[in-house]
């Protein structure tokens, strides 16, 4: 139910595929709302089977490091 409140994305992808891996699911407030795959829930990007070139052509995009990602990553407690 979390998922509906996402404002901002963010995904580690494959860097030779583009496939994604992980995502974190952002509210308005910058707090982690989500992280997947995480136990039972697999993902929304990364069971979507879009590939990162699609997502950047139509999404606004920026890169971020991977160091940020994990702290996000880490950050997220239920």
């Amino acid at each position: 139910d979390r998922i509906y409140k996402v404002k901002t994305w963010l995904l580690e992808c494959d860097e030779k595929t583009g496939i994604p891996k992980r995502e974190i699911g952002i509210n308005e407030k910058g707090q982690v709302l989500l992280k997947m795959p995480h136990n039972d829930n697999y993902g929304f990007w990364t069971d979507s089977h879009v590939l990162l070139n699609e997502i950047i052509e139509q999404f606004s995009t920026k890169k971020i490091s991977s160091e940020y990602f994990e702290e996000m990553w880490l950050s997220f407690q239920k």
